[in-house]
């Protein structure tokens, strides 16, 4: 049975790396005993990367920390593993979905060699990982998170604790909605009316966030997933179809708003292309 929760959110704090709630952070360590693997796709991400990577790292328990460098041109893999993630880097731009897919790949991996990030594998870079210290479980949490979140990231705490407590199987952040959307919203309604078709019903306020939270069980039961900027619409889907629980939460987070430029109506192209190929390809399944 699915269901989706609404709560009332403040408007966001200035200090962002502040957490709205610092317990649901501290509930996960000292309650729960559950390990939490976030990962990252990134794509050119200099400007923002060790930001957002640094106020992950604030999260209580020691989060493992993974950037999937798709491709970039510029120094986000570098300036990340600077940061203390691990990383792992395409030779070639992937999508966010395939991005996703071998970071999960290499997650798996290292939990498999007993954490060492690197290995034998030149693709991997070893940051700080904490995936050594313990045999992962499939109670383990994965986080996704987009790389441009920046410090509001370490506001996060809820998306972890709606898991590590049992309230939901998938949780998605609700983000504030930007000033303008500007074509945007054609994406997002056709990742709604998606969702509620064949979703049982499912009203998803966010079917495109990036801002996710389930067990390393649940992921491995919603693989493989789909490719490019389908991947979140495909995901809550599937898990609908399954019968998980879907709780959506209203969160103070912050990210970069897609501009009315050249660069802002080609990236929604893209994102409307994919989602639409996407859901061919799942009618084809």
């Amino acid at each position: 049975m699915s269901m989706s929760a609404k709560m009332n959110v403040s408007e966001i704090d200035k200090d962002d790396a502040a957490d709205t709630n610092p317990s649901l952070n501290r509930s996960l360590s000292a309650n729960s005993g559950k390990r939490c693997h976030v990962l990252i796709p990134a794509y050119n991400e200099e400007r923002i990367i060790a930001t957002t990577v640094e106020a992950l790292s604030s999260l209580a328990g020691q989060p493992d920390i993974w950037v999937i460098d798709d491709g970039s041109k510029d120094a986000t893999a570098e300036l990340a593993q600077r940061a203390g993630a691990n990383v792992c880097s395409s030779q070639r731009r992937l999508g966010k979905g395939a991005a996703l897919t071998l970071g999960i790949e290499r997650l798996t991996a290292a939990i498999a060699d007993g954490g060492e990030a690197g290995g034998s594998n030149p693709s991997v870079n070893g940051g700080r990982s904490s995936a050594s210290s313990r045999v992962a479980s499939a109670s383990d949490i994965v986080l996704l998170i987009d790389a441009d979140l920046g410090a509001s990231a370490a506001k996060v705490g809820p998306l972890i604790e709606a898991i590590a407590q049992g309230q939901a199987d998938l949780a998605i952040a609700v983000l504030p909605s930007p000033p303008d959307t500007g074509g945007f919203g054609l994406v997002k309604s056709l990742g709604k009316r998606a969702i509620r078709n064949l979703g049982g019903g499912f009203e998803s306020r966010a079917p495109l966030s990036g801002q996710r939270a389930l067990t390393l069980d649940t992921m491995r039961q919603l693989m493989p997933l789909a490719d490019g900027y389908g991947v979140e619409v495909v995901m809550t889907i599937r898990a609908l179809q399954a019968g998980m629980r879907v709780l959506e939460l209203p969160m103070a987070l912050r990210h970069r708003f897609t501009g009315r430029d050249l660069a802002g109506f080609l990236h929604r192209g893209r994102q409307y292309l994919d989602l639409r190929a996407a859901l061919r390809q799942m009618g084809k399944g």
